[in-house]
């Protein structure tokens, strides 16, 4: 809050009386209410307050600025009951509360609009274009599937011609005599009587295709997911990144405010006011990286969601997970074992990638049948029918013909020598195939135990960050209070500020770390919420 004057007008000026009046009065009150209220109630994170420790520099700007009023937001904690500081009976005071009144309105309005970690979702889905590719893909392999139908159909063909000759014999004969002209019509029908199996893999190749394509499909859609959700927490962890660089912020400024007060005094050392002009300079660093990093966070999640001007989100409720990560956090080495078998068993069976990994062996191991099929000869019936409509002015007479017949057929390949190149060159595929689904199986594994682990660290390490964090707000309370004592050094108090958020800023990350190592979890077995926390047995 701006200082304020008191000078613009009686009723102010009172109550700014009667406020510094109460501070002195309760100088050691202050302090122990303000220590207390320095944290946020239970469950809640914790968040240090710069007026902690503002007493000494707002009581020295009392003295100093002929008692105008820099006592921060907290007038309703620091002045006893019934005080007159808190009945001040100026116009403003109503405005400013019906000001905050509708503000608090507005803001509600606005919170009901945020955009939801579901919402992110669908606009990625709906707008990603590499899902947009396997559609179109989908309706091409419709598309060759109604082809492949259509070679059991009949094939009718229509022709027709004109000819008229420059050259004759008889050069004096009529032109119209020359002019001849004709139309024919024909059906034909083949039937593969004996073609070595070839028909019974192709049509297996086909449904193997639109398998695969399923998989990956289905593989692009969690995939699509799952950078959806890092995107959305990565934006949420770089903006609470910014709102404790912000507190960094402010705090240096007011122990710099401070420390030039103590300097003015005489009683602080040039080296810890070097040291408060530091810690100054690298929070204003701290806040400028703090805002890039959100800059990035929303440019990507804009790109990926196709969302323009993405203002807020819907912040995550930690306590939904509060049974999930505190049940994981107490896993033992052997219990993560257990979990991976049980999830190994569970994503075998689903894994998109692993769908995705055997369907290819199996069309390889088809092509190479296929090769082999190469090698026997093939026996076929056609039947065959035509209707034709021949004039020539010179012999009108019968010009309608029509026929039909039937032909039976065999092939018998001769060319080994090139069915032997092909079939090795099979074979060759059929071995990568093999060795490709061994690999993706040897991935998949590293990369479940990988999840796995690292979800049970990401657990434990929230679980003790926050106890971190509880500890080193206790420190810096008491770093507070020594300082204002003038019991302790700039150095250590900064040094407790600096180790309460650094514990604030690892216990953000491990929480969001903890999310997208679920995210991962489910995208590697294609698994809803549920049944994600059902296998890791959610109490």
């Amino acid at each position: 809050m701006a200082p304020h004057s008191a000078a613009v007008c009686p009723q102010i000026k009172k109550c700014a009386s009667a406020l510094a009046e109460a501070v002195r009065a309760r100088h050691n009150a202050l302090l122990r209410v303000v220590l207390e209220k320095s944290r946020h109630p239970a469950g809640q994170c914790t968040r240090l307050k710069p007026q902690v420790w503002a007493w000494e520099f707002c009581s020295a700007k009392l003295q100093e600025h002929d008692r105008r009023l820099y006592i921060r937001p907290m007038r309703h904690r620091i002045a006893p009951e019934n005080s007159p500081a808190l009945n001040c009976p100026h116009p403003p005071c109503l405005k400013r509360r019906i000001a905050v009144f509708f503000f608090l309105l507005v803001s509600a309005a606005a919170f009901s609009e945020e955009l939801t970690l579901e919402d992110i979702r669908r606009a990625a889905v709906s707008s990603s274009p590499a899902l947009k590719q396997l559609e179109l893909s989908r309706q091409n392999r419709t598309l060759e599937k109604m082809a492949s139908y259509f070679k059991y159909l009949p094939s009718p063909s229509a022709s027709a011609s004109a000819s008229y000759p420059l050259l004759t014999e008889n050069p004096s004969s009529p032109p119209q005599d020359r002019l001849s002209a004709g139309i024919s019509l024909s059906v034909e029908e083949r039937l593969a009587i004996y073609d070595g199996g070839k028909s019974r893999i192709e049509r297996s190749n086909r449904a193997l295709e639109d398998s695969s394509l399923d998989a990956e499909t289905q593989a692009q859609f969690f995939a699509v997911i799952q950078e959806a959700d890092n995107r959305y927490f990565s934006f949420l962890e770089e903006a609470a990144a910014l709102e404790t660089a912000e507190l960094q912020m402010e705090i240096s400024s007011l122990t710099l405010e401070i420390a030039e007060i103590r300097r003015a005094g005489g009683i602080l050392s040039p080296g810890d006011y070097y040291l408060a002009l530091s810690d100054k300079a690298a929070a204003e660093n701290a806040l400028a990286a703090a805002q890039t990093g959100l800059s990035l966070a929303k440019t990507r999640l804009e790109q990926i969601s196709g969302i323009d001007n993405i203002e807020g989100l819907r912040p995550v409720d930690f306590k939904d997970y509060e049974g999930l990560f505190t049940g994981i956090s107490r896993w033992t080495m052997e219990e993560t074992g257990d979990r991976y078998e049980k999830l190994r068993a569970g994503l075998s069976a689903r894994s998109p990638s692993l769908k995705s990994a055997y369907l290819t062996l199996k069309k390889a191991e088809n092509d190479y049948a296929l090769s082999k099929s190469a090698f026997l000869p093939s026996l076929d019936l056609s039947l065959s029918l035509n209707l034709g409509y021949n004039f020539t002015a010179k012999s009108p007479a019968k010009p309608l013909s029509y026929g039909a017949s039937v032909t039976l057929g065999g092939t018998i390949p001769l060319d080994y020598w090139v069915l032997s190149n092909s079939q090795r060159r099979q074979k060759n595929s059929l071995e990568s195939s093999r060795i490709s689904y061994e690999n993706t199986l040897a991935d998949f594994d590293i990369e479940l135990q990988s999840q796995l682990f690292t979800l049970a660290g990401s657990a434990r390490t929230i679980i003790a960050s926050r106890r971190q964090a509880e500890y080193s707000s206790l420190l810096l309370e008491q770093q507070q209070e020594l300082f204002r004592l003038s019991s302790t050094s700039m150095s250590s108090l900064l040094d407790a500020s600096s180790r309460s958020l650094s514990s604030e800023t690892q216990k953000t990350k491990a929480e969001f770390s903890f999310l997208r190592n679920l995210s991962a979890l489910k995208s590697l077995g294609a698994f809803d919420e549920e049944e994600l926390f059902s296998l890791l047995g959610e109490p």
